[in-house]
């Protein structure tokens, strides 16, 4: 399977925090990051507990469930490195989006977080991947794995 800069990662978690981010969005999914090739190397990038980061895709450690998504258009992959290595290393990740507004947006079917401008300065993981995809996403802000999983804009292939 060849994976290609542009291409999705979803994951599937049994750990108590995946299994509850499931639960709320009734989806097996509950993180996603973005692949990049850089210099020949696959990572992945993805919004976790320390911000954005960037990590070589064969030292990503998981026993989940994974899953790729495939943009059905044309990439442009050196445009779209570009866009998100500014990011890398100085991104925070939004937990009050995890734990409040995300939460809410399930059970009560509203956004009460930030929106546009106000929500691009910190991300959760499917957030990220959405603000990438912006044009596909246009409220972004408040993408979760579900959101991802159900888009038409992508095909999708296990991964394991």
């Amino acid at each position: 399977m060849k994976i290609s800069t542009g291409d999705v990662l979803l994951v599937s978690s049994s750990n108590w925090l995946g299994e509850k981010i499931q639960d709320f969005q009734k989806c097996k999914w509950n993180h996603a990051g973005i692949f990049l090739i850089i210099e020949n190397e696959l990572y992945l990038c993805d919004a976790q507990k320390h911000g954005i980061r960037l990590i070589r895709f064969k030292e990503y450690k998981t026993s989940s469930r994974l899953m790729i998504l495939r943009p059905k258009r044309k990439v442009h992959r050196k445009k779209l490195v570009h866009f998100i290595l500014p990011y890398v290393g100085n991104t925070p990740y939004d937990f009050v989006s995890l734990v409040l507004y995300q939460p809410i947006r399930f059970l009560f079917g509203k956004w009460i977080g930030r929106k546009n401008k106000e929500a691009n300065k910190r991300f959760t993981c499917s957030e990220w991947v959405a603000y990438i995809y912006k044009d596909v996403f246009p409220e972004w802000w408040k993408a979760a794995p579900v959101d991802l999983f159900n888009s038409e804009f992508f095909e999708k292939e296990i991964l394991k």
